[in-house]
């Protein structure tokens, strides 16, 4: 079957654009897709192609071994419910009813059930898993939260607190719906306010007896009218209150609040496969099925190809794939993908391959590409040792007459994470080069590129060290700091005119950067012209490094150096007090 290759990945070829007409395959190979054959051939054919070979002359000797491998997968989505039960005072009529308590536990044990059997339910779970770019193939030890099969039960209760009736009697009164007066506490009377309960009170003609409570010194009670109670304030003489617990509905609403958890996990048939392609399958499925380089179907258990062409690890496991948990969705898979040995002719070179996937993938080779571009592999060495910027660029040149060490060059140049670039490489070039040659040569180029602009950084950052000493010594030794303080308005005295001497240093730091970093842009741009792409230059500002270091401690040196010098000189006049008693007489 031909698979069209997307070609915005690194490593990928448009086979449109390829041309298959020639007869890249030998005889003997016509039970295999010829076209995958091909691919196969451009893809050996776009790793060398630039490298010091003759593309035209790279052919496939034999790919007898290669084979399309079917097995069966499936992905057992299993649903774990998560629930967590609260009472509410009133009657709840948001969430679903259970008639009772027994029907209440028995909605929330068959929770799992209804969402595996409902149809709705069930297919809202397969179109989650589906939304994935895999179609679920791959997927393992993964748990996401089912949001949509979310659930909230309820059960109704009569309050037994009050009885249904949604009142209590008044704890105050305790039903009587009145209470003793607070005034009098019951005993009808209350000391008289005009004598202050003595029962006498001064006149013009000496004490007497109090003439509103006639001597007596209580008179009835005007809260109670003299009665000894009064309504209760608790319940407004009612004699009840709302029940508290079901604020006065006479009912419990016990909710239940259901999540589902799907624990999602893939497997295969592992037996008859290759151990390096069972080793692939169970590390990268997902990814392979995006990419193209396995053929995966959905099958429904009891479809699809006869029990029969599979073997099983056991009877077990082939009894287990027609069946479902109770808990759990079984998605069932078909899977192809052409797996075998492939020995090419390169230059009457053999050069063994495993070819992968329907994507026609070569793994598992000899690092051939380090052969063949060797020269350009010690023109690397030599150039990442950095004598003379004018050698290097000279050895570099050697080097990008590979196109992969010219890539190589662009790739540092344009990220500088040498990890990252590191794994672009092993992605661009997965056959014919090893992990540690390549780390090396990902070393080496960055050396060598860092040594192009040493000189020139180095060279910038004296350039303006130079300028910013003239600067210091123009505005400490020449008196000029007095008159740009004056004009701000600031007594060059004071410790305040010291933060000018904070700005003067980040000046230097900056000068000084500015220059280095000018200098290393213009000697890398001039190096590498004609080696890499004019963009990528203008892409990337070469790395600093130690040149960092040496700015901040020249910049400093020099604004003390300035200070001292001026002291020195006797223009004490113009420093701080601060600075003038750090300085010896």
């Amino acid at each position: 079957m031909d698979k069209k290759l997307p070609t915005d990945k690194i490593g990928y070829f448009d086979p449109e654009q390829d041309d298959f007409s020639a007869p890249l395959v030998p005889s003997g190979a016509e039970l295999l897709d010829p076209k995958l054959m091909q691919r196969a051939v451009k893809r050996m054919q776009a790793c060398l192609r630039g490298n010091g070979v003759d593309i035209s002359q790279i052919k496939v000797i034999d790919c007898s071994d290669i084979k399309t491998f079917r097995f069966p997968a499936w992905v057992q989505i299993k649903l774990v419910p998560q629930y967590g039960i609260r009472t509410e005072a009133g009657k709840n009529t948001r969430a679903e009813l259970a008639v009772s308590q027994e029907d209440f536990q028995r909605k929330i044990d068959g929770a799992v059930h209804d969402a595996v059997t409902i149809p709705d339910k069930r297919q809202s779970i397969i179109e989650y898993v589906f939304q994935k770019s895999e179609k679920g193939f791959g997927i393992k030890r993964q748990a996401v939260k089912l949001r949509t099969l979310t659930k909230d039960l309820v059960q109704h209760e009569q309050c037994v607190t009050c009885s249904r009736s949604g009142y209590v009697p008044c704890p105050r009164c305790q039903g009587r719906q009145v209470d003793t007066c607070p005034n009098c506490r019951g005993s009808h009377m209350m000391l008289c306010q005009k004598c202050g309960g003595s029962g006498r009170m001064q006149t013009p003609n000496g004490p007497a007896s109090c003439d509103f409570c006639r001597g007596q010194a209580r008179v009835s009670c005007t809260m109670c009218g003299a009665s000894g109670q009064i309504k209760c304030p608790g319940c407004a003489a009612r004699g009840k209150i709302a029940c508290q617990k079901c604020s006065g509905t006479g009912w419990l609403s016990h909710l239940a609040h259901i999540e589902f958890q799907a624990q999602i996990h893939f497997d295969f048939e592992r037996s008859g496969l290759p151990a390096r392609l069972s080793a692939l399958v169970e590390d990268r499925a997902g990814l392979l099925a995006t990419r193209g380089d396995l053929e995966v179907s959905l099958q429904k258990p009891g479809e699809g190809k006869d029990d029969g062409e599979y073997r099983f690890s056991s009877v077990r496991q082939k009894e287990e794939l027609g069946k479902e948990y109770e808990d759990s969705i079984m998605l069932y898979y078909e899977a192809s993908c052409p797996y075998g040995a492939m020995h090419f002719d390169v230059e009457t070179r053999e050069i063994p391959t495993l070819l992968f996937g329907w994507q026609a993938r070569l793994i598992e080779s000899p690092s051939f590409l380090e052969d063949y571009t060797r020269q350009g592999m010690e023109a690397l060495r030599e150039a990442s040792r950095g004598q003379g910027s004018v050698h290097v660029v000279s050895l570099l040149r050697r080097a990008v007459r590979f196109s992969i060490w010219k890539e190589l060059i662009s790739q540092v140049l344009q990220s500088g994470n040498l990890r990252r670039v590191s794994q672009t490489m092993l992605n661009r070039y997965n056959v014919g080069l090893s992990r540690d040659g390549l780390v090396e040569m990902v070393r080496c180029a960055d050396r060598a590129v860092r040594s192009v602009t040493r000189l020139p950084r180095y060279a910038g950052l004296s350039v303006g060290l130079i300028l910013f000493s003239g600067l210091v010594y123009w505005l400490d030794v020449n008196g000029l700091r007095g008159e740009i303080c004056s004009s701000l308005g600031v007594d060059v005295r004071s410790n305040i005119s010291f933060i000018l001497e904070i700005c003067l240093f980040g000046l230097g730091v900056l000068l000084s950067l500015l220059l280095g970093q000018s200098a290393a842009m213009i000697a890398q741009k001039k190096a590498f012209s004609g080696i890499v792409p004019d963009e990528i230059l203008g892409r990337r500002i070469p790395r600093i490094g130690a040149a960092a270091l040496w700015a901040v401690s020249g910049s400093a040196l020099i604004t003390i150096g300035g200070l001292f010098l001026a002291a020195y000189l006797g223009i004490r006049d113009d420093l701080p007090d601060l600075i003038i008693r750090l300085m010896p007489t």
